[in-house]
């Protein structure tokens, strides 16, 4: 599903027109950038209450919730420079090792002092440990200079672009410059849930999803 289908399929739900400016496609654009980012923290910070396709807890959805978050997985090698590594798009980062490691740690600032200075549980080759930094991993010791890394990348920001057809008013969605949410069908259907329950409609989960379906086999 693209933006414009959800866009329609919202319409579609509270029986509004999409030329009533009930939700103009500004208002919308904005909808997506918030729920964009909010379904990101609701899958990664909340996951005990995150069930993909429910939006309710579930302690069998972890598997399920690491297959919703595959579009923006990175797993790739590093540079360290200065100690710190240089990732500009990073959001949540799971593990990271290095070729020679045994065990690589993720601290907290509060440990480090502790563990600079600790005469046994300080950082070594083998068992390196890591803080996180704005540019994603500061490592210890400061000889590494390259390791192994996997972190979920920011989603990229929704846009959604329309237009006026100049010959019969038409609006139209210009797919060419406008840019799409980069989640499966389903989880974009969650985005979407979400916009209804601020906007106040009322649809319960199942009965948008065929609704959802028809929309697309229909090809509106």
């Amino acid at each position: 599903m693209n933006n414009w289908q959800l866009y329609n399929l919202l319409h579609l739900v509270a029986n509004k027109d999409v030329y009533s400016n009930w939700l103009t496609p500004e208002q919308f654009e904005l909808e997506l950038i918030s729920k964009n980012i909010r379904l990101m923290r609701n899958i990664l910070g909340l996951p005990e209450r995150y069930q993909p396709g429910t939006m309710q807890a579930g302690a069998s959805a972890s598997r399920t919730i690491e297959i919703d978050l595959l579009p923006f997985l990175i797993n790739g090698t590093e540079s360290v420079s200065n100690q710190k590594t240089s990732l500009t798009d990073w959001y949540y980062i799971n593990d990271w090792y290095t070729d020679n490691s045994k065990s690589a740690e993720i601290i907290s600032q509060q440990e480090l002092g502790m563990r600079i200075n600790h005469p046994i549980r300080k950082a070594t080759i083998k068992y390196p440990f890591a803080t996180i930094v704005a540019e994603g991993l500061k490592i210890w010791p400061a000889s590494i200079s390259e390791i192994n890394i996997s972190y979920y990348k920011n989603p990229a920001t929704p846009s959604f672009v329309t237009q006026v057809n100049t010959s019969d008013g038409s609006l139209e969605y210009n797919e060419t410059i406008s840019t799409e949410l980069e989640w499966a069908d389903h989880n974009k259907l969650d985005i979407l849930y979400m916009i209804m329950q601020d906007m106040g409609v009322n649809i319960e989960r199942q009965d948008l999803e065929q609704l959802a379906s028809k929309l697309v086999e229909g090809g509106k």
